[in-house]
């Protein structure tokens, strides 16, 4: 008997596959460690998907507030139709502000 089965409040209630699902992993340790560490390989996976989605969202909010000089046919200045790059003060402060963000630093005022 596991000591999960001298709690009758809570045993009572499981289904077969669950008291037998129970039994296993705390019989056998090896299988309880092996549980174990999958299910924190998988929610380590889960986590890294999400992460990896909002970095390339921000990558992709980076890249559109960005815009790179083109051939000219869009302006007269040559840089792309984004309201921030018709004005080059503008978009010079964009490019600091990236650096700045990019690189650690605290302080973003340009």
């Amino acid at each position: 008997r596991v000591f999960l089965e001298k709690i009758t409040p809570i045993w009572s209630r499981l289904s077969f596959l669950n008291k037998v699902t129970a039994r296993n992993l705390f019989r056998y340790k090896k299988r309880l460690f092996m549980t174990i560490g999958g299910i924190m390989g998988c929610t380590a996976l889960l986590l890294c998907g999400f992460v990896i989605k909002d970095s390339v969202a921000e990558l992709l909010a980076v890249i559109t507030v960005v815009s790179f000089p083109s051939s000219g046919a869009e302006g007269e200045d040559g840089f792309s139709e984004h309201p921030a790059s018709r004005n080059k003060e503008v978009h010079r402060q964009y490019n600091v502000f990236l650096f700045m963000a990019m690189y650690g630093f605290e302080d973003y005022s340009v």
